[in-house]
């Protein structure tokens, strides 16, 4: 949170623009992580005995690992279109 506050970005609009990225991004690398794991290649990416990474840092390692060998993202499942009931 200090880096937010060390970012002077003080325009309500910026700030809420940049929020709604960092959400954005974070459900794509969990999306991601989903599929690795869904996939059994969850060792692949967490080599700890006891699986120690969040599905955040799961999908973020994918990301990374996708991009160095310039791989594309894999196609996400798409989200249902009405709110399931509470």
């Amino acid at each position: 949170m200090s880096e937010l506050i060390h970012s002077h970005l003080r325009d309500p609009q910026a700030l809420s623009c940049l929020l709604m990225l960092l959400a954005a991004a974070s459900l794509i690398a969990i999306a991601v992580a989903l599929v690795v794991v869904a996939q059994g290649r969850r060792k692949m990416l967490d080599w700890h005995s006891q699986r120690g990474l969040s599905f955040l840092q799961l999908g973020l390692r994918e990301i990374k690992r996708l991009c160095y060998q310039h791989l594309p993202v894999p196609s996400l499942p798409t989200l249902p279109q009405k709110s399931p009931p509470p």
